[in-house]
């Protein structure tokens, strides 16, 4: 289904009005810091619903080839963290490192990509 506006779009249509109208006409520094932190927090939102589908999915990806299973990633997830402290990767951890890593750098990519080390890392 295809409906307008879009979750984006509405998230990106306070974020202009917060920024135009509310945060200029603003005097109280508590008031602008919450502003700025409520922006800040739009931002996120707005990366979540753009990024945070294709991140999941490739999670459940990288989680059913480490695990050799097909489940759901909340189960997937709980099974690696199980599968982890048994100490079933002690021996190899190059895979497990490889899917560490890309969960992290989107998660990072989602919730702070102005971030230094994610920005050093996502060039490589």
């Amino acid at each position: 289904m295809s409906t307008r506006p879009t979750s984006g779009e509405l998230v990106e249509a306070v974020q202009e009005m917060m920024q135009q109208t509310l945060l200029p006409a603003l005097d109280d520094p508590s008031l602008v810091y919450q502003c700025r932190v409520s922006l800040n927090i739009l931002q996120i939102v707005q990366r979540e619903l753009a990024q945070g589908p294709e991140a999941e999915h490739e999670e459940a990806e990288g989680l059913q080839r480490l695990l050799g299973t097909d489940a759901e990633l909340s189960a997937m997830r709980a099974e690696l963290i199980s599968r982890i402290r048994q100490g079933d990767f002690d021996d190899n951890t190059d895979d497990l490192l490889a899917h560490l890593k890309t969960v992290t750098m989107n998660r990072v990519a989602i919730d702070n990509p102005r971030y230094s080390t994610y920005r050093d890392y996502s060039s490589e």
